[in-house]
């Protein structure tokens, strides 16, 4: 039985049956045996076959149930295999443009700039039928919002809700829906859009993009602890390179590097690595240590000095046994202790 043509992403009109033959044309009833089906000729375009491509032979015919070819073309044919025979080939069949069925986003947003255009080329967004052919006469309208809001590229930094701009109407054009002008308000890295069209097709999704901060002009700390422990590793330090409007420039290369700047009382230094390098724009100190007790400020400057350089406020560096401890001794009500001892060296005791 030869194959009958259809619509891009559908089952073949008539599904193929194969068959072996004798060199005298004769059919030969087999069983058993596995026959393989592949495009042989595509109608001019590269089309994918879908369905189970292989059947098992009953009774001298392969039967194949579930065929289909995307993608819409003039001419195309199957071709047959099985182990031991030569192979054979079906007479030719179209595949045809469908109905609109769906939304399918050419080209994706790029990584771009707070408030200015995205990154060109700008999204488009073609309707098509269920193989993915573009319907070039379809009449209707898209519109764009973002799905998703991003991420801060500074860790811990709940983001400001962004806000789409520009015309978020698309343009048609034989088929095919473009943007233009759009931008971004906010910073933010796994930013989605969505595209919704009328007559209704079921909504298309953006793959995820950033919006970040322009050129950096200067250093920021972002996160650097009021209270340490004295030879005990600080909290992390976040120090951002932002740009004039104070956001991070997560494209930012470089290192920067810390120091003392200012202790009471005097003298005080710090151990461990001093520099580090940015990674989306932040870099993060996370082994800086100072020996004794005090107050410490600390000085930030990127290496190669292409930034403005920064200090964090005052780091009060306390005694490492600060803090409440759990001992474990007899005590009137319990099992065990707390004993605070406070920075001013005071100590207070609780029961559990």
């Amino acid at each position: 039985t030869q194959p009958a043509g259809a619509v891009g992403g559908a089952p073949l009109g008539t599904q193929p049956v194969a068959a072996p033959f004798d060199m005298s044309g004769n059919l030969v009833r087999l069983n058993g045996s596995t026959v393989t089906v592949f495009i042989e000729k595509n109608g001019g375009v590269v089309g994918a076959l879908s369905g189970d491509t292989t059947a098992l032979m009953v009774d001298g015919e392969a039967a194949f149930t579930d065929l289909g070819i995307d993608r819409a073309g003039e001419g195309y044919t199957l071709g047959f295999s099985m182990e031991g025979l030569l192979p054979g080939e079906s007479a030719p069949f179209d595949i045809v443009l469908g109905s609109a069925s769906q939304l399918i986003v050419t080209r994706q947003p790029r990584q771009s700039t707070k408030g200015q255009l995205l990154a060109a080329p700008q999204p488009a967004v073609a309707v098509a039928d269920a193989g993915g052919n573009t319907v070039t006469g379809f009449v209707g309208t898209l519109e764009v919002q973002i799905h998703q809001q991003g991420s801060h590229p500074v860790p811990g930094v709940t983001p400001v809700p962004a806000t789409l701009l520009g015309t978020t109407s698309g343009y048609l054009f034989e088929g095919v829906f473009y943007f233009w002008d759009l931008r971004v308000d906010q910073v933010g890295s796994g930013i989605v859009l969505n595209f919704t069209s009328s007559p209704a097709l079921p909504v298309a999704l953006s793959d995820p993009f950033s919006v970040y901060g322009g050129d950096a002009v200067a250093l920021s700390v972002v996160s650097v602890a009021a209270y340490a422990k004295a030879s005990v590793a600080l909290p992390s330090v976040l120090v951002a390179a932002v740009d004039a409007n104070g956001d991070v420039d997560a494209n930012h290369q470089g290192a920067v590097s810390v120091s003392a700047a200012a202790s009471s009382p005097p003298g005080l230094q710090l151990q461990a690595t001093q520099s580090r390098a940015f990674s989306t724009g932040v870099a993060s100190f996370t082994d800086l240590v100072v020996a004794s007790t005090g107050v410490l400020s600390l000085n930030f400057t990127a290496d190669g000095g292409d930034l403005l350089h920064v200090s964090s406020g005052g780091v009060e560096l306390v005694d490492a046994w600060t803090g409440w401890w759990k001992l474990w001794w007899p005590v009137p009500s319990g099992e065990h202790g707390l004993v605070m001892r406070s920075k001013g060296g005071l100590v207070e005791a609780s029961w559990e």
